[in-house]
């Protein structure tokens, strides 16, 4: 996939030339992805863990025709974003694009580093030396090329089927134990360097607590360490259905009170409010309509809203199950915009 010739990434071209031309300029449409937490499956084509897993599935039997091109390193995989990026670009030259990464591994710059020393099978040795913070910040550049503008992660908050049951809300990373807001913190840095806005795709998935008494609380804590953090778009985790006395619709009534306080607060004002970041993308819409007509809705009008807003001009509007902490750049909000010519 990381190849120019690679059968692979020219069927990808194909396809997302046939969506992104077709749906580019969909008002349901706020931004790209180019895919599901691709970066934790690369550069993990040990021999050795190879030999491992064939035992493990197939024991007693000898390992045969078996290389590891059926797998891709970080370097391919950026190439390939980058290349994804290029025909998004072609058809939308204003909504964002991003990756769609998970968390990185606390060790994700030391895997890609072996994996540079692939042999003829395209097999190496991993690596699972700790990354320090400066490597932190250099892997997640690697995985964000341009013309890809926002970075991107994905994190839960719980442990998942253990059973002694806990809140993850410390993390062990760059040889130090750090809290929910410094890793998230980290992130932003992280973006902030490469001058390019941070979408937090998946938060506010308490997992194995999910069910527990003060798991709402959790949550709001959650969403004030991101707002706190500088994070300009984040996602609740909502895959599962939700009614207005369950977990999930609280989370929504809580995603609307962060909306209204950031409004308060200014962070719809876009240029004044993200200025340290560059310019991604300039309005080119109708300029008659301004921030102030943008609603925050609340959990019963949420549904009116989710998916009519650019991620790359979104105010302090509650999309779904995201909630938009800001943006990046002069664009202006997509909801009131399309609601404005609907009326006329």
């Amino acid at each position: 996939m990381g190849k120019e010739d690679s059968a692979v990434l020219e069927y990808a071209k194909k396809y997302s030339e046939a969506v992104v031309s077709r749906f580019a300029d969909h008002p349901a449409v706020w931004g790209w992805e180019i895919g599901n937490e691709y970066n934790l499956n690369a550069d993990l084509c040990d021999p050795e863990y190879k030999q491992f897993l064939w035992d493990m599935n197939y024991p007693g039997t000898e390992r045969t025709d078996v290389d590891g091109y059926d797998y891709y390193t970080s370097t391919e995989l950026a190439y390939f974003y980058a290349e994804i990026g290029k025909v998004i670009r072609k058809y939308d030259n204003y909504r964002m694009i991003t990756t769609g990464n998970g968390e990185m591994r606390p060790y994700a710059y030391a895997l890609f580093s072996a994996a540079k020393k692939a042999n003829d099978k395209h097999l190496w040795t991993m690596k699972w030396d700790i990354d320090k913070l400066t490597k932190f910040n250099t892997i997640n550049a690697i995985y964000t090329p341009d013309p890809l503008d926002t970075m991107c992660f994905h994190l839960q908050h719980g442990t998942g089927g253990s059973q002694n049951p806990a809140y993850e809300l410390e993390f062990e990373r760059f040889y130090r134990t750090v809290s929910s807001l410094e890793y998230f913190k980290a992130y932003a840095d992280a973006a902030k360097a490469q001058s390019k806005a941070l979408f937090f795709g998946e938060f506010g998935d308490m997992r194995d607590m999910e069910g527990a008494p003060d798991a709402i609380d959790k949550f709001r804590e959650v969403a004030g360490w991101i707002t706190e953090a500088g994070i300009q778009l984040a996602a609740s985790w909502q895959f599962q259905d939700y009614t207005e006395e369950g977990i999930n619709g609280q989370k929504l009534d809580a995603l609307s009170d962060f909306n209204v306080e950031l409004r308060k607060n200014g962070k719809q004002e876009l240029s004044a409010a993200w200025a340290e970041h560059t310019v991604i993308h300039e309005d080119t819409t109708d300029s008659s309509a301004s921030s102030a007509e943008t609603t925050v809705p609340t959990t019963a009008d949420a549904e009116t809203t989710t998916g009519t807003a650019s991620a790359s001009g979104c105010g302090s509007a509650t999309v779904g199950s995201a909630v938009i902490t800001g943006a990046v750049g002069t664009a202006a909000v997509l909801i009131a915009k399309k609601k404005k010519k609907a009326d006329q």
